[in-house]
Formats: C-alpha cells, sequence, structure tokens
C-alpha cells in the first residue's frame, strides 16, 4: 500500500473494502453500513447543505468530507498511542488497553507472520495494562505500523485539500481550508 493511493474517492479505495470495513466496525463498534448506503446518505448531506453548488461542487465536498474524515480518525488512532497525554486529555495506549481495531492494529495484523500474530492474540488478553501497551507498541515498531499510518493520514488530508483546491482557491479568509490546516497540524 505506497502512500500515493491514500486518496478515497468514488472510483478508488487506498484501503481495501474488508480493511475499510473492518476499520469502520471496529470504531463505532456496531457493524458499518456498505459504503454504497454510506455515499448516498453523504450525497443527501451535501446536496441539502449546498442548495447552490452544481454536482460537480457537490462530489467535490462529499470526497473532501470523506477524505478529512479518514485522515482525522487515522491521527486520532495515533494521538491514542503516540501523543502527549496531556494535551490529548486521555491515557496513552486507551485503544490499546480496549482492545480497539484501529488502523493500526488492522495493518499490523495485515503485515504479521504467524509468530507475531500468535503476540497480539496473546497481548489482547494481558491484563496487565503496561506490559499490553509496550507489547504492542514493541510490535508496532518491528512492523513499522506507526509510519505506515502517518503516510495513509498525510495522503487523504493532501486529497481532501486537492479536493477543495478543485472548488474554491486557497485563502485566508475560507473556513474549510482554516479547518483543514488545524485538523492536520492539531496534537490533541
Amino acid at each position: 500500500m505506497s502512500a500515493g493511493s491514500g486518496a478515497l474517492s468514488t472510483s478508488t479505495n487506498a484501503l481495501p473494502g474488508d480493511t475499510l470495513q473492518s476499520l469502520s466496525h471496529g470504531l463505532i463498534g456496531r457493524p458499518a453500513p456498505s459504503l454504497g448506503t454510506r455515499y448516498t446518505q453523504c450525497r443527501y448531506h451535501c446536496q441539502a447543505a449546498t442548495p447552490g453548488a452544481n454536482q460537480t461542487e457537490q462530489q467535490q465536498l462529499y470526497d473532501y468530507g470523506i477524505n478529512m474524515g479518514i485522515a482525522f480518525q487515522i491521527q486520532d488512532d495515533l494521538l491514542d498511542l503516540y501523543g502527549d497525554p496531556s494535551l490529548v486529555g486521555k491515557q496513552v495506549g486507551g485503544d490499546i488497553i480496549a482492545n480497539k481495531n484501529t488502523l493500526l492494529m488492522i495493518l499490523a495484523k495485515e503485515d504479521a507472520n504467524s509468530d507475531q500474530l500468535n503476540r497480539i492474540n496473546e497481548l489482547t488478553k494481558e491484563l496487565n495494562s503496561e506490559a499490553k501497551i509496550q507489547g504492542v507498541l514493541t510490535l508496532f515498531e518491528q512492523l513499522n505500523v506507526n509510519d505506515k499510518c502517518a503516510k495513509l493520514m498525510n495522503s487523504y488530508y493532501d486529497s481532501a485539500q486537492g479536493h477543495l483546491n478543485n472548488i474554491e482557491s486557497k485563502s485566508n479568509k475560507s473556513a474549510l481550508w482554516r479547518l483543514t490546516n488545524a485538523l492536520q497540524h492539531r496534537a490533541y
């Protein structure tokens, strides 16, 4: 999975469908609606929120929102594990302690050999939080998961900015550009 393939649009997916579905299911805690259902729901929301926009502009806003949302979630997963707890406002490694199926964990499982997969399964049952977090961190480092997620996150942010650039010029006055910049550079 290359960093350049991180743009999610209606025509291509950076994450395979099963990975995206797993990620959505793990994050929400219930089965995710199909991508087609989500697409339809978001299209209706874009049409309602932008009544003066043409269909191309609505599609660009939709693609912007999807890419921003995925980038934001990946960044949230990274901050949960690698962020400053005084800024993030939650315990480092909380997702690991809760056995959440974050993108970090999904990529680790996809890239792990059989011994590493066994170790991941053992760690999900670990009751000592510190040992659990340290064990998973060690595996993530071995599998270079942090860098892979950071590259994917940046790719999604870049794609979101590209969609936004297609409908409005970059300026300090644009609320969407300020939001994009603030979210991309957040530390919490």
